[in-house]
């Protein structure tokens, strides 16, 4: 079962990820002492604080890495997508939230787990699979039954294991994804709208535009004048 380790040294505190068969692959999130005791005083009563440090400070505290954990280390992943102070604000706010997940297990409370579903290891990797599927073909996307077929898991258990990892549903993720492919094209590229919406994967650019519209608030060509220096 995968693990969730907290070791602490007198600066640091590392998050840890236990990967099966012995073989440890570390993602690590280095939180500062001071800031981490910031956090407590900020947010927490003197008793609460007592009870936190007991049992984080004095060794390295195990719990299972559970759905809502998974779905939080995918979006820290996406950090990179907004600019500057964005980005940072962004990143500490996943972190803040892992910490309180975290925090929940380790005193044993179910307080932020109860909307995601258990998911077996090989439903996860599956599911993960289909992921990556979908991003290394995004204007092309399998259906949902193909998906499921190609990575061996069942269509429910792919829709709502995808749903509890991500966040989102299978259908959903796609046209997000899509959506900021073609913003990012707007900006970098000299193509053309229907060039870009064609290789998003919309075949009609009428409805390109009303879904990016609909994301962004106006329509292609206006994102890219309202987002251009000069």
């Amino acid at each position: 079962m995968d693990k969730f380790l907290f070791p602490y040294t007198l600066y640091q505190i590392y998050i840890r990820i236990a990967i099966l068969y012995k073989i440890y692959l570390f993602k690590n999130i280095k939180i500062p002492m001071p800031y981490f005791h910031k956090i407590l005083s900020d947010y927490f009563e003197d008793s609460e604080i007592d009870a936190y440090e007991k049992k984080l400070l004095t060794g390295i505290s195990k719990v299972s890495i559970t759905p809502y954990m998974e779905h939080i280390f995918a979006e820290l992943k996406d950090f990179t997508q907004y600019r500057g102070g964005l980005g940072y604000l962004f990143l500490e706010s996943k972190v803040f939230e892992l910490l309180s997940v975290y925090l929940s297990e380790v005193l044993e409370l179910s307080i932020l787990s109860s909307s995601y579903i258990s998911i077996s290891k090989s439903d996860r990797d599956s599911i993960t699979e289909a992921k990556r599927i979908i991003d290394s073909q995004l204007a092309f996307a399998p259906s949902c039954e193909k998906l499921a077929k190609k990575v061996n898991i069942s269509v429910s258990k792919l829709t709502k294991g995808f749903n509890s990892l991500f966040g989102t549903s299978v259908h959903a993720y796609i046209i997000d994804q899509r959506l900021e492919k073609a913003a990012g094209l707007l900006l970098e590229s000299d193509l053309n709208v229907s060039q870009i919406a064609t290789l998003v994967g919309y075949s009609k650019p009428s409805n390109f535009a009303a879904a990016f519209k609909k994301k962004y608030g106006v329509i292609p060509k206006n994102y890219k004048d309202e987002n251009t220096i000069g």
